[in-house]
């Protein structure tokens, strides 16, 4: 998926990270005024890295993400509050450690 970053994008734009003991540092942005539940975010951001192990014929650590169970930290404890407590320059990390 391809974003346009002109200053207009930035308002919904957000920079998530996976924080993990085999994915640690696995970005993406996203626009997330296409999702609705930190949920959806996170099965997008999880797709995602799936999509890319696939693309590089990494099957064993396709079966390690897909035993993952990831969550977002506070102080996102709502969609809303990751839509208006975040900005475009925070990382928004996605953790499955705790």
């Amino acid at each position: 998926m391809e974003y346009n970053n002109n200053n207009s994008q930035h308002s919904t734009l957000r920079n998530f990270q996976v924080s993990s003991e085999l994915f640690w540092g696995y970005k993406i942005s996203l626009e997330i005024s296409r999702f609705d539940t930190i949920k959806s975010v996170i099965e997008y951001v999880k797709s995602d890295l799936r999509t890319f192990l696939l693309s590089r014929n990494l099957q064993c650590l396709v079966e390690k993400l897909d035993e993952c169970k990831f969550h977002i930290h506070e102080p996102y404890d709502t969609f809303e509050e990751l839509l208006n407590n975040s900005t475009y320059n925070d990382i928004i990390y996605i953790c499955d450690h705790c």
